[in-house]
């Protein structure tokens, strides 16, 4: 099976690499493990592409159009502002990748063949990022990363304000040329 991230190169600076995802920043949690701070997918370079529209046509329409009414001119920004950081928030968090068990841990847990790992029934393995996910839902090429049980609740809030500004920004067109 073709992987759509194979030919993406790593990040210019990333800590380590946990299968095709990389740590930017990490701690160690109170339980001697590591805790991902900040973490990219397999499509990582989408970091600049998707914000990039978002800004741009943004910008075009509040520039081209600039708005007369000050809540207009107060409001579009901030929901710019909103969606860019709801934006990070669900593309660089940790999906929900498990650790890797050489042994079961508790019982009924099974041998992943491709992750080489034992893991709940409820995680899977995810081949484009290449590691074992808790709840996976889907890879979004738009936030270059996995959508997951860690981060499902930012994405949605991600998804939400980005719709309330492309409706935003479809109003302020209308209303513009009416």
């Amino acid at each position: 099976k073709y992987c759509v991230s194979a030919a993406v190169p790593p990040p210019p600076y990333y800590v380590r690499r946990v299968g095709r995802m990389y740590v930017l920043r990490e701690h160690i949690g109170p339980d001697g493990l590591p805790r991902f701070d900040c973490i990219v997918g397999p499509c990582w370079p989408m970091i600049f592409v998707t914000p990039g529209l978002i800004i741009g046509t943004s910008l075009a329409v509040y520039f081209g159009l600039f708005p007369d009414e000050l809540i207009v001119a107060v409001l579009f920004p901030m929901l710019v502002v909103f969606v860019i950081v709801a934006y990070f928030l669900t593309s660089c968090r940790d999906p929900g990748i498990q650790r890797r068990y050489t042994e079961s841990p508790e019982a009924g847990w099974l041998f992943s063949e491709q992750g080489q790992t034992y893991r709940p029934p409820d995680c899977k393995y995810e081949a484009e990022s290449q590691v074992v996910i808790k709840d996976i839902d889907h890879l979004c090429p738009w936030t270059g990363t996995i959508i997951a049980a860690k981060n499902m609740r930012v994405f949605r809030v991600f998804t939400s304000s980005l719709c309330a500004l492309i409706f935003a920004t479809i109003l302020l067109v209308i209303l513009h040329f009416v």
